[in-house]
């Protein structure tokens, strides 16, 4: 059963109005459009007016609120949400005017965007594909095609191998329903537990009582939390319980004991990860980081999904197969597929293998981590991805045992203890020291580059691919887990007879930072918790296998009553490319840029290169749109 329902999602609201109305200002005196000398090609100037926009003094859409988000949209309050649409429609009747203007009237936009489009058949576009341009052979044939039916059941046909196989992860949340009594129950045994006085308890008890009714309070913002952003660390448990399964079965046919040690201990070390970022006993402080004057809280950042993703080997939940409520017993389903990553080049970054493009960030030394950190616009990010790749690496390769070394004991493997030792690194990272900083990256990936842990990362590797390619239906997997919300998200009982807030102030500034109260652990009591749901991981081995049903077939293009209608953005490095191969050719609409002006050194700075970007983008979409619009059905 799916459910539609209107929801805040605790968005930070945005202001863009003093950003609308300095666009509106610039367009007041500059007319972006302009005609080619033979009406074939309209030439939109954006990039001018977005520039002109950028060097004014814009105040942040984001206001107060720019240090508590990563990212928003378009979340307004009631009266900023008309004004927003006011000042798009007045936009919008600018540009319109303008491009009336160069094209001869209002009813003339129509006619002229009538005469650049030519249908899709006309001899414009077609080609053989072979030269750059819009001309394409579209009567070429295709190949003979065929398509195969395929059935989970196993034919009794003897060597019948599966054509396609798939491990399925079914993540199954129990007592949803009555999460909001557990978490008010838990609450309610919390005060009479900690409160000093009856009197004390009786208005601890009213207070929670309002925070029940009021859909708008923290309390409901921990049911929101709990409901929405609990999937993605079920789905990091999924990660690991995947891994493990696949040891068990792994154990039993394998005979590469070296790479078996291999993937136990690396099931054994993300297990000692998540023990060290989910310790409460840690004083207030202890896991905030900061390196080139950004700071990161080491719990925050691992309480998301997506953290182990930056390992070069590791299960990846992908391929969204559904989602189910059962009301009758009280439990919803998330389906998904599983595949694994194996550490393969990252194209994007001169192929780099994913594990030594991440020691190559991660190295002080390196140009890439240079020219990250003095790009102002993606330094954060990139500041944020090294602190990460320095724990994770840390805690996952670490290691004092050399597999090319005569003496190797891959047994050692299991005994080096990664908490230990990196209790040196964090004391550095909490520091002000930048120079010992950049130490502790060189000198983790020197270590890891000198003990070779690239070779064990090939072996399990191996292992990991030899085992997915053998015939064998694994049996199905059921393991029960909880999710827990944990006792440090609660204010000191006495800070909640003062204050009347029963939640750290986290919960009302950034609800997703609260994540690290939020785990999911074995299915057991913990005393630590408020309260907890139960969840079931289960994975399946799926297999399809062929049958006698095909079918050979062809197929050919059909572009009958298709209009065309080029639009191109070209950069002024490239102007030539395009006067050459697409000025003449073809009727278009152009947009031309300045390509420098993101530039990292040269560029923009950061604030202008946002209101560059943004008005680039809406402005661009609303002169497409008054274009399309006014295109004859």
């Amino acid at each position: 059963m799916n459910i539609l329902r209107l929801d805040d999602s605790d968005l930070v609201p945005v202001d863009y109005g003093d950003l609308l109305d300095k666009i509106l200002e610039v367009l007041r005196g500059k007319n972006p459009f302009s005609v080619s000398g033979d009406r074939r090609r309209l030439l939109i100037d954006i990039d001018a007016v977005a520039a002109q926009i950028s060097s004014l003094n814009v105040r942040p859409p984001l206001g107060g609120f720019e240090r508590f988000a990563h990212s928003a949209t378009v979340h307004f309050t009631p009266e900023l949400e008309t004004q927003f649409g006011t000042q798009i429609r007045q936009i919008r009747q600018y540009l319109r005017q303008h491009l009336a203007s160069v094209v001869g009237g209002n009813d003339a936009i129509e006619n002229f965007v009538a005469s650049l489009i030519e249908p899709l058949e006309s001899r414009s576009f077609q080609g053989n594909g072979t030269d750059l341009g819009f001309k394409y052979d579209f009567t070429k044939p295709s190949p003979i095609l065929a398509k195969k039916k395929l059935t989970l059941q196993r034919p009794n046909t003897v060597g019948t191998t599966a054509i396609l196989k798939l491990h399925k992860l079914t993540i199954a949340v129990r007592d949803s329903d009555i999460f909001q009594q557990q978490l008010k129950e838990g609450l309610e045994n919390y005060i009479d537990e900690n409160a000093d006085t009856e009197s004390d308890k009786q208005e601890l008890h009213r207070l929670l009582n309002e925070l029940v009714k009021d859909e708008n309070s923290d309390f409901h913002k921990l049911l929101k939390l709990v409901d929405k952003e609990t999937l993605g660390k079920l789905k990091k448990e999924a990660k690991i319980t995947y891994l493990e399964y696949l040891l068990e079965h792994i154990r039993t046919s394998s005979t590469d004991s070296v790479g078996i040690i291999y993937l136990e201990d690396l099931i054994r070390r993300i297990r000692l990860l998540e023990a060290y970022i989910g310790d409460r006993t840690k004083e207030d402080g202890y896991y905030n980081v900061n390196y080139a004057g950004v700071t990161v809280n080491y719990q925050d950042m691992f309480s998301r999904a997506e953290v182990l993703d930056a390992l070069p080997i590791i299960p990846i939940v992908a391929g969204y197969l559904g989602e189910t409520t059962d009301t009758h017993l009280s439990e919803r389903k998330y389906i998904f597929g599983l595949k694994l990553k194996f550490g393969n080049e990252v194209q994007a970054r001169g192929g780099k293998p994913v594990f030594d493009y991440n020691l190559n960030l991660l190295n002080p030394e390196s140009e890439e981590h240079k020219a990250e950190l003095a790009d102002g616009y993606t330094s954060e990010t990139f500041i944020r991805k090294v602190l990460k790749i320095a724990l994770l690496y840390y805690f996952v390769f670490a290691s004092h045992s050399n597999p090319l070394a005569p003496d190797y004991n891959p047994e050692s493997e299991l005994t080096y203890d990664p908490k230990q030792r990196f209790e040196t690194v964090i004391s550095v990272l909490r520091g002000s020291d930048e120079e010992k900083k950049k130490g502790i990256f060189r000198g983790i990936k020197r270590g890891l580059t000198e003990y070779n842990v690239a070779v064990k990362i090939n072996r399990l590797k191996q292992l990991l691919k030899d085992f997915i390619d053998r015939q064998t239906i694994l049996p199905s997997r059921t393991e029960p887990r909880h999710i827990s919300v944990k006792r440090g998200i609660l204010q000191d009982i006495d800070n909640a007879v003062t204050t009347g807030r029963f939640f750290n102030d986290v919960l009302q500034r950034n609800p997703k930072e609260s994540l690290q109260y939020i785990a999911v652990e074995q299915s057991s009591i913990n005393e630590t918790a408020i309260c907890q749901l139960p969840v079931t991981i289960t994975i399946e081995d799926v297999r399809y296998f062929p049958t006698d049903e095909f079918q050979n077939f062809s197929i050919e293009y059909n572009i009958k009553d298709i209009d065309t209608l080029p639009v191109m953005w070209v950069p002024e490095t490239l102007m030539s490319v395009y006067s050459n191969s697409f000025s003449e050719q073809y009727k278009l609409l152009l947009f031309r840029y300045n390509n420098k002006r993101l530039d990292s050194q040269d560029g923009l700075k950061p604030d202008a290169a946002f209101v560059y970007k943004f008005a680039v983008s809406l402005l661009s979409y609303i002169c497409l749109e008054i274009l399309l619009n006014k295109a004859k059905k």
